[in-house]
């Protein structure tokens, strides 16, 4: 509208001009009602606090107005209280989710993963958190722990495809084989046990899934000489002398 008046006369100009400041005017008109929409929803859930706090109605609509304005971690605090009110658990979870997408766009990828761990199966939640575990992986030096499935696990090594995780704590009393008999790792109760019982109880679905399939050597013990046995293809295995060796710095 500025524009156009300062050529006034010229072609349609001052037409232009008026409509231009009608035009304004009727957004200027939606942005002000919007914007004073939200004020009076925030002043009655103000408002709600204050009367009525204790009151399971109240806190469940003021959740509600913190997960319409996006204050999910507000929303998840009221609906954790509230357990089973109305559809108080549905409305966490989806708090839930819609925070840790938040999150993961802000590229806090250790919070977000917690909160889609907490999510189990619900949507993409899964394959999300098998995202998050690669951020943090890719942004972290061998040495790092974090936690992937139901452990805690250390980085020994990566490059730009693939990372060597080596499980945080030691397994309770688990023999590398189940009876007192000469065997490799390839006939091992203990590789059996690992790559059955163990993998698909520790991980999710998605998590299996990233778990690369890798080749073992299983070399000759250079200080005793005994059979390693055949190499094999395992998803989990245990450190060979050389690899507890060239780590043993970082455990």
């Amino acid at each position: 509208a500025e524009i156009f008046r300062k050529i006034p006369g010229y072609k349609d100009a001052d037409d232009l001009a008026l409509e231009c400041d009608n035009i304004a005017g009727t957004m200027h008109n939606k942005a002000a009602k919007k914007h004073w929409i939200k004020k009076i929803l925030i002043a009655l859930a103000v408002v709600a606090i204050i009367i009525i706090p204790q009151t399971s109605y109240a806190r469940y609509y003021m959740a509600k107005a913190f997960m319409h304005f996006g204050s999910y971690t507000k929303a998840i605090d009221v609906y954790e209280k509230l357990g089973t009110f109305k559809d108080s658990k549905a409305r966490l979870i989806e708090s839930r989710y819609l925070n840790a997408n938040i999150l993961a766009k802000d590229k806090k990828y250790k919070t977000a993963a917690g909160e889609y761990a907490k999510l189990g199966s619900y949507r993409d939640s899964e394959s999300k958190l098998v995202l998050m575990q690669q951020k943090l992986i890719e942004k972290s030096k061998p040495g790092t722990k974090l936690k992937i499935g139901k452990y805690e696990w250390v980085i020994l090594y990566k490059d730009d495809s693939k990372a060597f995780l080596m499980k945080y704590s030691s397994m309770n009393e688990m023999p590398y084989n189940s009876e007192a008999v000469d065997t490799t790792w390839e006939s091992s109760s203990l590789r059996e046990w690992l790559n059955s019982d163990f993998l698909n109880n520790s991980f999710s679905e998605a998590e299996k899934a990233n778990i690369i399939l890798s080749e073992v050597d299983n070399s000759d013990n250079p200080i005793y000489n005994t059979s390693g046995g055949n190499d094999t293809m395992d998803y989990i295995f245990i450190l060979s002398a050389g690899e507890a060796r060239e780590y043993s710095d970082l455990f």
